[in-house]
């Protein structure tokens, strides 16, 4: 299938994704109404505009990143529909970041996640794949499989979905998405970037076997964490939901107030 022609854009290789249509790698055109101050971006193109699962979440994922301030760029040519997404940089699974730049984009995600908090959502998927860094900003992407933290999914997924490692053990055992379980998963996250290890140690290959190690552990935090880190960590990535912070808000407020940043 040859590459679609989208007005100001130059598209790249297809690229691995599990989202609805094809995305590519691109570069805006310059001068040809590209995102501003960007050259680098994403482009999905979507010719299969019935409704679907993989459709819904795409909606779902430009509406969330417009209540959040991220604005793409989205027209239509020859019946397709095409999204660009500014490029947020590698995301910090794919940096291995010290601990600065860990810990600076995961306090700008949690803001983000706080953000959704306030609307009434949560992103059930947090972990350092989801996070990218620009260089100066951390960014919360895979923003389609919120859901609704008072109702059922607004894209039709159920059960657990992410990063077992990141995952809060309310979520291995069936357990809603909350706030908190974000806050966990946060926790998890930044734990991993910083010291390589999972908060539930080492887990085995296989999912079913990952799965009950994961439900049987409690999780630890690594004992040559700096002392402030390390007792916020344990706190937030409590068994019981109530001990943690209720929300991404909160949680990027202590890693600031408690000079964990500085």
């Amino acid at each position: 299938m040859s590459r679609p022609r989208i007005p100001g854009y130059r598209l790249g290789p297809a690229q691995p994704d599990l989202g609805p249509g094809d995305c590519y790698e691109a570069v805006a055109v310059a001068g040809e109404g590209g995102l501003e101050g960007s050259t680098a971006v994403r482009v999905r193109v979507v010719t299969d505009l019935h409704p679907t699962v993989e459709f819904d979440r795409l909606i779902r994922e430009l509406e969330i990143g417009a209540r959040l301030g991220r604005t793409s760029r989205i027209g239509t040519t020859d019946g397709a529909l095409w999204v660009v997404y500014p490029q947020g940089g590698p995301t910090l699974a794919d940096l291995m970041p010290g601990s600065r730049v860990a810990l600076t984009a995961h306090r700008d995600a949690a803001l983000a996640a706080g953000e959704m908090h306030q609307m009434g959502t949560v992103h059930r998927s947090i972990s350092p794949a989801a996070i990218t860094w620009d260089g100066t900003t951390g960014r919360l992407t895979d923003l389609g499989r919120t859901r609704w933290t008072g109702g059922s999914s607004p894209t039709g997924d159920t059960g657990p979905i992410g990063t077992m490692t990141c995952m809060a053990p309310e979520l291995l055992t069936g357990g809603r998405a909350t706030p908190a379980s974000d806050v966990w998963s946060l926790a998890a996250s930044l734990h991993l970037c910083l010291t390589g290890v999972g908060a539930y140690g080492e887990l085995p290959t296989g999912l079913v076997a990952a799965l009950r190690t994961a439900t049987g552990r409690r999780p630890r935090v690594h004992r040559d964490m700096p002392e402030p880190l390390r007792l916020l960590l344990s706190r937030e990535l409590s068994a019981d939901p109530s001990r943690r912070s209720p929300s991404g808000t909160r949680l990027a407020e202590l890693l600031e107030t408690r000079r964990i940043l500085r």
